[in-house]
């Protein structure tokens, strides 16, 4: 079991203001259970920051409040995580509220939200800024920029986060959304596995533009109805077009759902 998603009022900075308003923290709660992965030390059995150089303020005093890692989330962990990820110094990050709160899903808006939280690392915000500039080329098939942001994920994980872990992918089922005829960004799932003195556990990401979800694989049963319907809509997407690609695409979210 890992904390799941929840429902978090508008006004996250105060504690004592319970807003009619609310949203579902969905990716912030993917990116908690990631970090939560990548800063817990199986020695002490507990999370820290120590070997994350140049993380930021928020993210050090997060993980030193919450450094014993549970199965469920408070309201006011949820709260207090949402704080950390939301509002933050980057226009390319891409939120779902004009207030900067709900993070958006996608691969490459997860990539800034991580470059955003590491000020101080200097060399890790470089490659990532750059990485992701070069990707976007217009000379790039779609599966190049794909494969260029899954390798530059994954060795961000691996040399700048990971500390204590090997970190490899297995599998990975990625595809690019588009409107207005511009990639937005890179969605599907990608499927980490942490090594560590020869003992190995597997997660999976699923993003998509509005659902997120973090899974352990030992628990992986199937799909939530939120993440289905989030394939159904991007297969219709594709399934209308003829071109070659699109069908490619189009069939391998079929197999999914199957």
């Amino acid at each position: 079991m890992v904390p799941s998603y929840t429902r978090i009022p508008v006004s996250i900075e105060d504690p004592a203001h319970n807003d009619l308003y609310k949203y579902s923290d969905h990716v912030e709660t993917m990116l908690l259970n990631l970090f939560t992965c990548l800063t817990y030390n199986p020695e002490t059995n507990l999370c820290s920051t120590v070997h994350m150089h140049g993380a930021s303020t928020a993210l050090i005093e997060f993980f030193n409040k919450y450094s014993v890692p549970t199965e469920s989330a408070s309201q006011t962990k949820h709260r207090d995580w949402c704080k950390v990820v939301s509002r933050l110094n980057n226009p390319k990050i891409r939120y779902v509220r004009e207030s900067r709160i709900e993070l958006c899903g996608g691969l490459e808006n997860i990539l800034y939200v991580i470059c955003e939280l590491f000020p101080l690392n200097h060399a890790m915000r470089n490659t990532i800024v750059n990485t992701i500039h070069i990707s976007r080329n217009p000379k790039n098939t779609n599966i190049e920029r794909m494969k260029k942001l899954q390798e530059l994920f994954l060795n961000t994980l691996n040399y700048c986060l990971a500390g204590n872990h090997q970190i490899s992918s297995s599998t990975s089922l990625l595809i690019p959304h588009s409107a207005n005829n511009q990639i937005i960004d890179i969605f599907g799932n990608i499927t980490l596995v942490f090594e560590r003195n020869n003992k190995k556990e597997s997660i999976k990401l699923i993003s998509f533009p509005t659902q997120s979800s973090f899974i352990l694989l030992s628990e992986f049963k199937d799909y939530s109805e939120d993440i289905k319907n989030e394939i159904k809509g991007l297969n219709e997407k594709y399934s209308s077009t003829n071109k070659y690609t699109g069908n490619i695409i189009s069939n391998y979210l079929n197999n999914t759902l199957e």
